[in-house]
């Protein structure tokens, strides 16, 4: 199973950064050369949970940092916006992220998204799978 091109949903960003799993991450990204697309509407998203008081009190370093991380780990694209079967309307961009970074996979752990499982030749996979999909290819 190829993953080199993968989207992740805000969720498993912030679970990264929560965990402060940051050394983990650019070791995927290096090591496999995995390819993250995101957006700017993924990026705006992002930010603004990391600004979520609730949440700023519970991470180690300013918004900025993290918000940095992000870009330097992940290739923004413009996405041509035409998914729309999610409940979630506003969850739609992910699925326009991969599909127009000809991504394999959509990493989330977003219900909507996961019930999905795939749309055409995109996987749907939580942060579990996705790690236990990495542990097969490491070894």
């Amino acid at each position: 199973m190829q993953l080199d091109r993968v989207v992740f949903d805000t969720n498993v960003w912030i679970t990264y950064f929560y965990n402060g799993e940051f050394e983990e991450l650019l070791e995927i990204v290096e090591e496999l050369n995995i390819t993250i697309y995101a957006s700017i509407k993924l990026r705006q998203e992002l930010t603004s949970v990391l600004l979520r008081p609730k949440l700023v009190k519970k991470l180690n370093y300013p918004t900025e940092r993290y918000v940095a991380f992000y870009r330097q780990l992940s290739t923004e694209i413009e996405i041509d916006e035409r998914f729309d079967r999610i409940k979630d309307l506003k969850d739609n961009y992910i699925i326009d992220i991969a599909y127009t970074g000809h991504c394999s996979h959509v990493i989330t752990g977003d219900p909507h998204l996961l019930s999905l499982k795939h749309v055409g030749r995109i996987q749907i996979i939580s942060l579990a799978d996705f790690k236990k999909i990495l542990q097969k290819t490491r070894s």
